[in-house]
């Protein structure tokens, strides 16, 4: 029955492969390939200041045409494709944190944390309202879902416990990133992302990672670090689908 209705929906609504346009795959086996092959170079690590960078990998062929028609081609059914495609590089994040212990100040020993909050980095509220949902945010909740799955022990197996909070978001007037220059970029965002009221209040987490689609410049990543240590937050590491070169 599941498949009878796929039919009807691919009539009214036809699936094409978001890589190439190849009809009836969202993503055919060809550029399925060529995802696998630039994914098993390896993780992508770099640093932001003393900030881990974990990505997927570089921001180039068919993972960008991936995460770009996800994002801004309104391709939402590569949801399950991107998130398996993140999960690698929060699992690594995730498995490198750790965190002062209690009442040893800033200097060792040091623990895994116990609770972690991954959180999307923000898109403009405008963005948000003509696109009618957040997709950074929500590939973050399929990749941690993903995470949950897969961990040692399934669901309730071992490793912190993990959730997503949308504790960010854009204030004052933000333009559109993509044409801006690495300076531009800066300017633009530069006190403009809060820290949601009340959101990381009374019970906080732990640990604290950012998760965002594509790590360019690092002025998002910046902006969003400065938010949180504002209020006393500590970001630990980042967790993106792509890094630009």
């Amino acid at each position: 029955m599941r498949d009878s209705w796929a039919a009807v929906g691919d009539l009214a609504l036809p699936r094409t492969c978001a890589g190439c346009g190849a009809p009836a795959a969202r993503w055919c086996e060809g550029c399925l390939e060529g995802l696998a092959q630039e994914l098993g170079r390896g993780l992508v690590r770099g640093r932001l200041g003393d900030l881990p960078v974990w990505a997927a990998g570089d921001y180039g062929g068919a993972l960008r045409a991936a995460v770009a028609a996800y994002k801004d081609g309104e391709r939402r059914d590569l949801r399950p494709v991107l998130s398996r495609v993140a999960l690698p590089a929060l699992a690594r994040a995730l498995d490198g944190l750790t965190v002062p212990r209690a009442g040893a100040g800033t200097v060792l020993p040091r623990d895994r944390p116990a609770r972690v909050a991954v959180v999307p980095a923000p898109s403009r509220a405008s963005t948000v309202r003509a696109r009618g949902d957040d997709p950074v945010a929500d590939l973050a909740r399929a990749t941690v879902a993903r995470w949950r799955q897969t961990r040692p022990g399934g669901p309730e197996g071992r490793g912190p416990e993990v959730e997503v909070v949308r504790a960010l978001r854009t204030v004052g007037r933000v333009q559109d990133q993509s044409r801006l220059t690495r300076a531009g970029r800066r300017r633009n965002l530069a006190g403009h992302v809060a820290v949601r009221a009340g959101v990381l209040a009374g019970d906080r987490p732990t640990a604290v990672v950012l998760f965002d689609d594509v790590v360019t410049t690092g002025a998002t990543v910046t902006a969003c670090r400065d938010a949180l240590r504002s209020t006393g937050i500590a970001l630990l590491a980042v967790v993106a689908c792509a890094r630009v070169p």
